[in-house]
């Protein structure tokens, strides 16, 4: 159960995040967009109950069955938006990666850190003891390691934690199970995967691996080659179409 200030602080990094899509300096609209936020209280719906069992049997939730709240208990209702364009602007900088269709948002920022004109936003997870001791996903070994380089005191910047989690996120790209595992494409693609995760071991930031990562800089390469021959076949599609009609 998180306290006021965790929620409080959560709605506050949410709100910023939303700024950031019209922020000339630093821009993007891949943090999923807030739209309100309520303060409810009762005890936990049924229907949601029934959901929260049906993923547990699936995923099994690190959380405590919600039943356990009265009637007297509050909860924070977040209304977000879903589905962005994959743009990036850091520094005035564009970033703008491939995504083959994809739409990449980020949607939670419950343990995220924020500074905002002088005051930290942040989640003290020294408080939370027990999310170090949890064990059977990679998640919780990038906690521990959060921990040992924060020295646990988790009101201090590192650009690295997002080093850590792209790397995450190579893991368990890599871990999945796919429907076509011996096409060409997708061994290509496993091993751009497992080429960026042993690059981003060599990053210090987010930002450092974006400009200085080679594989990066390839698949940007391939996207725009891959474009490059798409407009060369619309531009003979449209030329055969055009001499058979003068024809």
């Amino acid at each position: 159960m998180q306290s006021i200030e965790s929620v409080l602080s959560e709605v506050k990094i949410l709100h910023c995040l939303r700024e950031l899509r019209n922020n000339k300096i630093n821009k993007t609209r891949n943090f999923c967009r807030l739209k309100s936020v309520h303060v409810v209280k009762g005890c936990y719906p049924d229907q949601m109950l029934f959901a929260w069992d049906k993923f547990d049997a699936i995923k099994t939730s690190c959380n405590i069955r919600p039943d356990i709240f009265n009637e007297q208990q509050l909860f924070a209702v977040i209304e977000m938006e879903y589905g962005e364009r994959p743009d990036t602007f850091c520094g005035g900088q564009a970033f703008s990666i491939p995504s083959n269709g994809l739409i990449i948002t980020i949607i939670d920022y419950t343990l995220s850190r924020l500074l905002d004109n002088g005051c930290i936003f942040y989640n003290n997870l020294a408080d939370n003891e027990s999310l170090f001791n949890q064990t059977g996903d990679y998640q919780f070994e990038v906690y521990k390691t959060l921990k040992l380089h924060l020295n646990n005191e988790w009101h201090n910047c590192l650009l690295y934690s997002n080093v850590l989690w792209l790397t995450f996120l190579c893991v368990k790209l890599l871990e999945l199970e796919y429907s076509r595992p011996s096409s060409k494409k997708h061994q290509v693609s496993l091993k751009n995967l497992e080429i960026l995760q042993h690059n981003l071991k060599l990053s210090k930031s987010a930002v450092e691996c974006l400009t200085d990562c080679n594989i990066i800089a390839f698949i940007l390469e391939e996207s725009q080659n891959s474009k490059s021959k798409m407009c060369t076949k619309v531009k003979s599609y449209w030329s055969e179409i055009f001499e058979i009609h003068l024809i």
